[in-house]
């Protein structure tokens, strides 16, 4: 074996393995875009009231409005019963309203 040979087949010591490389700078990436996520301890929540306009009708005395009660069945304007059929099992397996 002559030396260009043996220079080729030993492994370089002085640099560093290229999975060691990447975790390294995937690491300093981490710990300098880290401190962009925190928030000042002199931090206070802007008010966010809406203006008038947006707030929508007032809620009527008598609770639910006819306009109410026709879109509670939207629905049924399509005269399908397997479309009735499936909302009537949806809204009795709805535990959550």
């Amino acid at each position: 074996m002559n030396r260009k040979d043996a220079a080729m087949s030993k492994p370089n010591e002085s640099r560093a393995p290229r999975t060691g490389r990447w975790a390294s700078s995937a690491l300093l990436l981490c710990l300098v875009a880290t401190p962009g996520c925190t928030v000042g301890p002199d931090f206070r929540r802007p008010d966010a009231a809406a203006p008038a306009q947006w707030a929508g009708p007032e809620p009527s005395a008598q609770g639910v409005t006819p306009a109410d009660a026709a879109l509670a069945t939207w629905w049924t304007a399509f005269a399908d019963s397997k479309l009735t059929s499936i909302v009537e099992k949806a809204m009795e397996s709805n535990l959550d309203l």
